[in-house]
């Protein structure tokens, strides 16, 4: 029997109802955990791509977590999803039961699309994309788009995960920015260098300093972003708020890391060459990550609530009147 809510149709119940309904037969609880059975064989157990880090989907996407794709933070992010899908529960379970048969569907059948183009292309990214499609797929089948939609964001940082091709090697742009900014940073507090392409050198030969690939920020840039995404998420209620917490994320992570590098290069010329490229440098990226990253974020969030803070004052006001 089909459970599909047509258009016009009221939905009857919240989610949680829809999915006890359901479970009463043992059709229907068949159709609620295969598919996810599905899920956890065709991406953990079964081999598609010999070519690649691995096997199966799953294993050659955790041993991509590295630091040669500066994608280390990335073992975070399994817990992060399964926290925000937890903190959303209630949400989830209280939203009304309309399932989405036509759209569950269609969702199915372009995830299996990419899923099928991995595999023959052996392209494992592709499947990976498709992982989370799949996932809302069964969710607007069964239950509807609501509680789909809950589970979009949370479910997407999974592509915060997948390793691009030449990213490292394409950072050419930050290390240019991140050295510009901090040329002119070093200038203002006296400090007498010269700028040759990434390469920042003392006026008297006393240091020098070659920004390279791991000092563009592209690392800072990453994480900042995966927690941009996390952060705006539960704290923005309007999805415009939202993003633009989210993209402010990427120059404050560009001036994190010319900060960085400028405070290196003030410490190799007042303090101490070997300090400042031996262990300040190596602890100077997380400071300034919580300093300026974190900060900052916090500090756009106050701005683009300042409006809605006002009214929500003013209106306190004229009650208590």
């Amino acid at each position: 029997m089909s459970h599909d809510q047509t258009a016009g149709t009221q939905p009857q119940g919240t989610v949680r109802d829809g999915i006890l309904q359901i479970a009463r037969t043992p059709l229907g609880l068949a159709s609620l955990v295969l598919p996810f059975c599905l899920l956890i064989y065709f991406f953990g157990f079964h081999g598609y791509f010999e070519k690649g880090h691995g096997a199966t989907v799953i294993k050659w996407l955790t041993l991509s977590w590295n630091k040669g794709n500066e994608l280390e933070h990335a073992w975070l992010v399994p817990p992060m999803i399964a926290y925000l899908v937890f903190a959303q529960r209630k949400d989830i379970l209280k939203a009304p039961f309309a399932p989405s048969n036509r759209f569950g569907i269609a969702l199915l059948l372009f995830a299996g699309f990419l899923f099928l183009a991995s595999v023959r292309t052996l392209q494992p990214r592709l499947a990976v994309g498709a992982l989370p499609l799949f996932v809302l797929a069964i969710v607007c089948y069964h239950v509807g788009t609501s509680s789909a939609k809950s589970l979009a964001v949370p479910l997407g940082l999974i592509y915060f995960t997948v390793p691009v091709p030449g990213l490292t090697q394409a950072t050419n742009g930050l290390q240019l920015i991140a050295t510009s900014i901090a040329f002119h940073i070093s200038r203002l507090f006296g400090v007498a260098l010269t700028q040759s392409g990434n390469q920042l050198s003392s006026a008297s030969d006393k240091w020098g300093f070659d920004v390279a690939e791991g000092c563009s920020g592209l690392r800072s840039l990453l994480a900042l972003t995966l927690v941009a995404a996390v952060y705006a998420f539960m704290t923005q209620k309007k999805p415009l708020k939202g993003l633009i917490v989210f993209a402010s994320s990427v120059p404050l992570a560009i001036v994190a890391n010319a900060i960085r590098v400028a405070t290196i290069i003030i410490l190799a010329e007042y303090v101490s060459p070997k300090f400042a490229g031996g262990i300040y440098h190596d602890w100077a990226g997380f400071l300034f990550f919580l300093a300026v990253g974190l900060s900052g974020l916090l500090l756009v969030d106050k701005i683009v609530n300042l409006s809605s803070t006002k009214v929500e004052t003013r209106q306190i006001r004229s009650d208590d009147r």
